[in-house]
């Protein structure tokens, strides 16, 4: 989507300007529903679900490794919630706020590993399964765009 804004629009094919116009829909789409997944992390049988549904469609996991899928996720956002380190708990004060974010992305992390020595060989990777994943579905966007960025 990128390359194809950067593009002068006269010198796109119409096939290229369907295509550049799906891709914006579709960015939006994926970016109205952000809150609504953050959100999830509040509420740990969906986020649960949410993660099983969209690993196991992308990955083609069974029905058992997708059980696994869910209830790893739950109980690692029951423990997000425990730690308070969902979005709902996010601290206001910027000095508490970025401590609080190294925490985070530190839980993200071990997360992410862990669902990726829970799938099988070559799931987590088709799927996308990452930290920066976790980062993106959280609205971190300055993390995804900017590595190593702080907030402002």
């Amino acid at each position: 989507m990128a390359l194809q804004k950067r593009s002068p629009r006269a010198t796109l094919s119409a096939d290229e300007k369907r295509r550049l116009l799906d891709l914006q829909r579709q960015h939006a789409e994926v970016l109205g529903m952000l809150p609504e997944i953050a959100g999830f992390q509040d509420r740990p049988e969906e986020y649960g679900k949410f993660f099983r549904n969209m690993i196991q469609q992308s990955a083609g996991l069974t029905e058992p490794q997708g059980d696994s899928v869910d209830a790893y996720m739950r109980q690692r956002a029951q423990l997000m919630n425990q730690q308070g380190l969902n979005a709902g708990r996010e601290p206001q004060d910027a000095q508490l706020e970025a401590a609080w974010e190294a925490r985070r992305d530190a839980f993200n992390t071990q997360t992410a590993t862990g669902l990726q020595n829970l799938l099988p060989p070559g799931a987590a990777q088709k799927a996308g399964i990452s930290p920066e994943l976790l980062e993106f579905l959280e609205m971190d966007f300055d993390k995804i765009l900017a590595p190593g960025t702080a907030k402002p």
